[in-house]
């Protein structure tokens, strides 16, 4: 059985990602062991919570060096919801700090108006469909047009490079990135493990590719 592994941050839940891994057939191995991420091919990066908690933790752990230098044109990995954003080069949620670099780009606060200047709620907690920013590849192709996703979040990752926004869903007429990628490193600001049947099917296109 293929194994992923999960990056174990010690904040949030893993238990419905690890569960949609097994439904996958897939076996999730959730570590914070820097050299079981170095060997592995197949990463997940999940992360609830504030961007510098998550960053400072990767850290004392010794597994941001280990993560920012990989070679994603070799491996895959997957950062989901905070996750996403920390593949950025830096965040301004409550004070500065740097990301991952991973894809150049920012965290920045979720505007708390619409284009016609009304007040929106923040956190964003919805369901929403995606449009497409890039031709879809091989594996964002499965996305089809009724399909909807799972997003709860404050921040946005917003990549400094337009090439690297793949997808992205309408807020009150506010463009909000929903997958971002570079070579084989993949964003998704929503949850495809608690996304029903389309997360999973996206989810199982990004393991077996």
């Amino acid at each position: 059985m293929k194994e992923v592994v999960i990056i174990d941050l010690g904040i949030g839940n893993l238990y419905s990602l690890k569960s949609a891994i097994e439904h996958l057939n897939y076996k999730p191995i959730i570590t914070d062991d820097p050299k079981i991420l170095h060997d592995s091919n197949q990463i997940i990066l999940p992360g609830d919570g504030a961007f510098k908690y998550a960053v400072d933790i990767m850290k004392k752990k010794k597994l941001f060096e280990v993560l920012k230098n990989l070679n994603f044109k070799k491996k895959k990995l997957l950062g989901i919801c905070l996750g996403m954003q920390l593949l950025l080069n830096n965040s301004n949620e409550f004070e500065k700090s740097d990301g991952l670099g991973i894809i150049p780009g920012e965290n920045v606060k979720l505007k708390e108006k619409s284009i016609e200047n009304e007040s929106i709620n923040i956190p964003h907690i919805n369901w929403r469909h995606i449009e497409f920013n890039q031709k879809k590849d091989g594996i964002t192709k499965v996305i089809e047009k009724d399909d909807e996703f799972y997003f709860i979040h404050s921040y946005l990752a917003q990549p400094e490079n337009d090439k690297h926004l793949i997808a992205f869903y309408n807020y009150a007429g506010n463009k909000i990135p929903a997958i971002i990628k570079k070579d084989l490193a993949y964003g998704f600001q929503f949850h495809p493990e608690k996304s029903a049947k389309p997360g999973l099917r996206l989810l199982n296109q990004f393991l077996k590719l």
